[in-house]
């Protein structure tokens, strides 16, 4: 393991769109990296839902997948000013995995190269509506 970060200036932005007819089924919302390791600094939910669904946040090592927290989203969270998008590192579900801070404090949930992130809704979604995963971060 190296004893130094070595930046690659290569920030991200991933956004994965879940259905009615994929809601349930478990995907990558970050896909792995054979190379690289992550630094995911955010991680935000958008909906235009019409029932409040659980979503379940997970971790692969790409042979076996750890869930690591459920998230309730709100009804329409992100899609009125009513009511905002969920912050997943704001979650008090989350809050335990995301422990690490970079040198100018910000927290960010580390990702080991050939990992992924992994999400899917505990129900499956109304008809005609959809859920929005937004991932900002760094590769390194």
């Amino acid at each position: 393991m190296a004893t130094t970060l070595n930046f690659t200036s290569a920030p991200f932005t991933r956004v994965t769109q879940f259905t009615t007819a994929d809601s349930t089924t478990t995907k990558d919302i970050l896909p792995a990296n054979a190379t690289k390791d992550r630094r995911v600094y955010g991680i935000t939910v958008y909906t235009d839902e019409s029932v409040a669904r659980d979503l379940y946040l997970y971790v692969s090592d790409g042979t076996t997948t750890w869930r690591l927290t459920t998230v309730n989203i709100p009804i329409g969270a992100g899609n009125t000013n009513a009511v905002v998008p969920v912050d997943i590192f704001a979650s008090t579900q989350t809050t335990p995995f995301i422990k690490n801070r970079d040198a100018s404090g910000a927290p960010y949930l580390h990702i080991p190269a050939a990992w992924s992130l992994r999400a899917s809704y505990g129900a499956a979604m109304t008809a005609a509506k959809v859920g929005n995963i937004v991932i900002i971060g760094e590769t390194y």
